[in-house]
């Protein structure tokens, strides 16, 4: 289930697409009318009127491909970032088999340690124990010597 961010990432998105689609629309408009009015102003070089509006759709085609120009580096650049954090997210989730196989024995690998070092635990205290009769029985025997 997408996140919060994710959706409202994904309708800004959305939205910056239906902003392009107009802006896309604005400019063939503004370009038909200033063919239409480059027609007219050919038949009548002299209007300094229709001069005018030439000038001024030429500027305003001008700042509607722009906006156009910016919407799309703006849509290429949320792409880029989306796969980016695509790939990002598969690297972190997707761990090679090796690494899997490692992860999924960690417990049961984790529980023989334990029990092999109780294992040399109790041998060391049976070591030690062994040591210490070895030592009583080491005095015991010039006590017998002396005393027969």
């Amino acid at each position: 289930m997408p996140s919060a961010q994710e959706l409202q990432a994904s309708g800004a998105e959305h939205w910056e697409q239906w902003q392009l689609r107009k802006e896309q629309d604005r400019v063939e408009d503004l370009h038909q009318l200033l063919q239409d009015a480059q027609e007219q102003l050919r038949s009548q070089p002299e209007n300094d009127q229709l001069q005018q509006v030439v000038q001024e759709i030429r500027e305003e085609l001008d700042e509607a491909q722009r906006a156009c120009e910016d919407l799309q580096f703006l849509l290429l650049e949320q792409e880029c970032q989306q796969k980016k954090e695509e790939e990002d997210g598969l690297g972190t989730d997707m761990l090679d088999p090796h690494a899997q196989e490692l992860q999924t024995s960690k417990p049961e690998l984790c529980h023989q340690i334990k029990c092999l070092e109780e294992n040399l635990n109790l041998q060391e205290e049976d070591v030690a124990a062994q040591s210490l009769a070895q030592g009583w029985e080491m005095e015991e025997a010039p006590q017998e010597k002396t005393q027969k």
